[in-house]
């Protein structure tokens, strides 16, 4: 899914703590260490691209002419083509899976080269206190089933390290999920806790839509994902097992996936009622009809370069009917996927809601039609508005105050569920020490300690102790695979809000905008310049805490050891020059590779990390001032002959929108501005525009719908999930043409 996360809601929302909060503990540093990485290439900054300047006043006179697209198309090609052009051969490859991702990190190098964003941070590495059995669920984060939550156990105590430790080590022995449990409701009753069958997280907003299927919103997605589940879903061990489905096949050419569902499953509604519908195969049908009936959304995952579904596009272009669609029930039973091209990755695609089922009775009972013009008529408009087949219904939902769940007694693995009940509560996110104090409480059941909070957390001593709440409990959660990044728009289009003009007024009139802020944004060194110059560490800060602000960095946009190479794989780097990676390479060592031979000045893997097993985060691979100045001096020499003077008299202004009443997010834009313009020596100064609301915020950037819509020129909300395990799963969010989703934080689309 076209899964763009508030950053918001990642760093203010409490959480179970396997969802999207601290992982477990593992590999993350030590607290209040940093990790020395090994010394960066030294070289000069390469040579200026022997490529004509790109030609601005082409793009101004198209964009006088109405044409945004052919404008977006210029940028794209000149910026992205390289990029585009090496992801392109590496999706072809389906064979050799180590050659792929090898030929996937060369073209996120290249594309990291172009600085279109300056990659930041992940939400893992974190201090957290939780009362969640670790584990006890998925730790994946592709797909949804960390939102499933039915699964995850947890008890009336907060853990200790030393407790989590013995439960993880338990963990990693058992044979299977259910081993692990075995062990942990012995372990809980030999400590004389209790396990509790309910819990309750924070959210600062709810759902645009009900409607999980078509929504792109992560945030629709936690609320949705519990009420439907999945043909296949992963289990606390991180093993894709059968849910709706008991079985499925694969054809030899990789091209045919055959599920075989689960008989004597019923839809229900919101009070768990019957609706006289069994689950059948025709309901994955009627979902994926209602998917290509509104492709503004998530349609893409089943285009081609993604799930590649037979006749996708051409059913959305009117070429056939949805009858030659590659979704067919083959009887009630027997579901059928026909791909285009051996798909390796379409099973750990399943989870995700685009692959969910529809009762098209129900659906069309509400006013849902198909076709061309198709409307929801009803369905979605609230949580009694849809049908349900997973493990929760809602029992009650209250806009701006809470939504609560309870077990559907329907769903086919009932009886082995853990929790009967959690509760979404709602909060304002404006007090920094909300989630820590009701966590402490008991009332919520576990947060992320965050600069504020863990402070506190370091002064508050456990009753009957004289240790501080952070020594008895604090653990660091491992790296998770989110990815955030500070975006910069080159093709500015929007100065106060979309959705509401009277909201974040730029101050800089758009003619002079254009005129000077694009035709900077539009030079690499001058992008460079702004990405080098940010001290990732203490930008972290406000939100991490000093003795973590390191753990958390990425440097690479698809995590380091996301995937790693199972045989050796000869890499042609440019210019004919061969390189061999041996098998057991991770991707991030590739992305060093062609960082080194091109001669460019970020650092992307440290083969000292980890305990010497080596790492892509927790060091600052991109903060290097020196050549920060030296870019903004090349800039400033090509920008000149371009007509566009930069010097203290003159500088460049940049628009940052940022949440102005939230005290972390507040030091976090001025830290960034700081380091900007310190290292910069006042050449670029930030405009910091202030949202009072997360609402206001918001529409800058995250509630838009194309790169025109985006008011800002540098931009720090947002941030990328996986929906699958495969390298395109990031790298394809900057595909051309509206396709991929992250183009339009850069403007393009």
């Amino acid at each position: 899914m076209k899964r763009i996360l508030a950053l918001l809601l990642a760093l203010v929302m409490v959480v179970a703590l396997c969802a999207c909060g601290p992982k477990d503990p593992g590999t993350a540093s030590t607290p209040g260490t940093e990790t020395t990485p090994s010394a960066a290439p030294t070289a000069e900054p390469p040579a200026d691209d022997a490529r004509e300047p790109l030609d601005l006043a082409a793009v101004d006179a198209l964009l006088a002419e109405g044409n945004y697209d052919d404008a977006c198309w210029m940028l794209y090609d000149y910026w992205l083509g390289d990029f585009y052009e090496l992801l392109t051969a590496a999706t072809a490859e389906t064979k050799n899976l180590s050659l792929r991702y090898a030929m996937m990190a060369q073209a996120e190098a290249k594309l990291d080269e172009q600085a279109l964003f300056t990659i930041t941070t992940n939400d893992g590495n974190r201090y957290g206190i939780s009362r969640i059995i670790p584990h006890s669920d998925t730790s994946t984060t592709w797909g949804l089933d960390e939102y499933r939550q039915g699964y995850k156990i947890f008890v009336d105590q907060l853990l200790t390290p030393d407790e989590r430790a013995e439960l993880l080590s338990a963990w990693a022995d058992a044979d299977t999920i259910q081993d692990y449990y075995a062990f942990v409701k012995q372990w809980i009753a030999d400590k004389g806790y209790t396990q509790v069958t309910s819990y309750t997280a924070g959210q600062t907003e709810g759902p645009q839509t009900w409607d999980g299927i078509i929504t792109s919103l992560a945030l629709d997605h936690e609320y949705i994902a519990p009420t439907v589940s999945p043909l296949l879903r992963y289990d606390g061990k991180n093993q894709l097992q059968p849910d709706m489905a008991e079985s499925y096949e694969v054809s030899e050419d990789g091209m045919t996936y055959t599920f075989h569902i689960r008989k004597g499953m019923q839809w229900v509604d919101q009070q768990g009622r019957e609706l006289g519908h069994e689950v059948t195969a025709h309901d994955w049908v009627t979902g994926a009809r209602h998917l290509a009936d509104f492709p503004s959304e998530l349609g893409y995952m089943f285009e081609p370069g993604y799930a590649n579904v037979k006749n996708w596009l051409e059913y959305q272009s009117g070429e056939c009917s949805f009858d030659e669609v590659g979704v067919t029930a083959v009887d009630d039973y027997t579901l059928q996927y026909t791909l285009t091209a051996d798909t390796p990755y379409f099973p750990t695609m399943m989870g995700y809601a685009c692959f969910a089922p529809l009762n098209e009775e129900y659906y069309t009972s509400l006013g849902g039609t198909f076709g061309e013009g198709a409307t929801n008529g009803q369905y979605g408009d609230g949580p009694n508005h849809i049908a349900y087949c997973g493990e929760f219904l809602v029992d009650d939902y209250t806009e701006g105050s809470q939504c609560h769940y309870i077990t559907n007694e329907h769903y086919w693995d009932y009886e082995n569920l853990n929790l009967t009940e959690f509760t979404y509560a709602w909060y304002d996110g404006t007090d920094p020490l909300a989630a820590y104090n009701k966590v402490k409480a008991g009332e919520w059941n576990g947060c992320n300690l965050f600069a504020n909070s863990l402070e506190q957390a370091k002064k508050d001593i456990v009753e009957g102790t004289d240790k501080s709440y952070f020594d008895t409990y604090a653990y660091i959660g491992d790296a998770d695979t989110t990815a955030r990044q500070v975006n910069f728009n080159l093709l500015r289009q929007t100065f106060a809000n979309f959705n509401d003009e009277s909201k974040m007024v730029s101050p800089q009139d758009p003619a002079e905008n254009a005129a000077r802020t694009r035709v900077a944004l539009n030079n690499q060194d001058f992008r460079l310049a702004l990405t080098f110059a940010l001290d990732r560490g203490a930008y972290n800060t406000p939100v991490a805490g000093e003795d973590m602000k390191m753990n958390s960095l990425n440097n690479t946009f698809v995590p380091g050891d996301f995937v790693q190479l199972t045989e050796d794989v000869e890499l042609d780097m440019g210019d004919g020059t061969m390189q061999t990676f041996p098998a057991g390479t991770f991707y991030a060592e590739v992305v060093q590779a062609q960082f080194e031979f091109d001669g460019f000045e970020a650092q992307a893997w440290d083969p000292n990390g980890n305990g010497g097993a080596g790492s892509s985060n927790s060091f600052d691979g991109w903060y290097k001032p020196d050549a920060a100045k030296a870019r903004l001096d090349a800039a400033v020499t090509a920008l000149a002959a371009q007509g566009v003077e930069i010097s203290a008299e003159n500088p460049i202004y940049l628009d940052l929108p940022y949440w102005s009443t939230n005290e972390s997010y507040d030091a976090r834009a001025n830290i960034y501005k700081q380091s900007l313009e310190s290292t910069l020596g006042g050449l670029v100064i930030v405009n910091l525009i202030a949202a009072e609301t997360t609402q206001d915020w918001y529409g800058t950037g995250y509630y838009t719908n194309t790169g025109a819509e985006n008011n800002y020129d540098i931009y720090d909300l947002s941030g990328w999930l996986p929906d699958y395990q495969d390298p395109t799963s990031y790298l394809n969010c900057y595909l051309p043409d509206y396709s991929g989703y992250l183009t339009k934080s850069a403007g393009i689309f």
